[in-house]
């Protein structure tokens, strides 16, 4: 791959893996070594692809599997943050803003739901891709989705009688 086309890969995929790490992780720092470390994935990959989709499903895939790695190495495990989940991340997010409260409330569900919930509505991937994505079934994908609107719903509905 030469350097042009991975700068080009870089720009035009940065903002999504970032997305879809940070909705993963709910980390700033954490989504952005994670995107840092799919990109040198992609750098140091031999694999040929075959169009552009290829290469963003492969580089969401990596996010994805790395967001898991992450979380299950042993210094993550015995760290605490000292900042949790702000407001000031969400600057990262201005295309959702309008929706901010839905967003808030879609950052608080459990990493299974809220990666699945943010593939299928913020990127538009249909469950079968998600599926792939994630390496499940499609029937998980969906039962994530039903889970996931449900709490959605309960969620949003106590904020309104709040």
């Amino acid at each position: 791959m030469t350097n042009e086309k991975y700068t080009e890969l870089v720009n035009l995929y940065a903002d999504t893996l970032f997305r879809i790490a940070f909705t993963y992780c709910s980390n700033k720092e954490d989504a952005e070594d994670v995107v840092q470390n799919t990109f040198l994935k992609l750098y140091n990959s031999k694999k040929v692809f075959d169009n552009s989709t290829h290469i963003k499903n492969w580089l969401i895939k990596v996010t994805v599997n790395n967001c898991k790695h992450l979380y299950k190495s042993p210094w993550k495990s015995r760290v605490a943050l000292l900042d949790e989940y702000d407001e000031l991340n969400l600057c990262y997010f201005d295309k959702y803003s309008e929706q901010s409260e839905l967003f808030n409330a879609v950052m608080q569900l459990p990493d299974k739901l809220r990666i699945t919930i943010h593939l299928y509505y913020y990127e538009d991937y249909s469950i079968k891709k998600i599926a792939k994505l994630l390496s499940v079934s499609e029937s998980a994908v969906q039962n994530r989705l039903m889970r996931g609107r449900e709490k959605l719903k309960s969620v949003l509905r106590e904020d309104i009688y709040e």
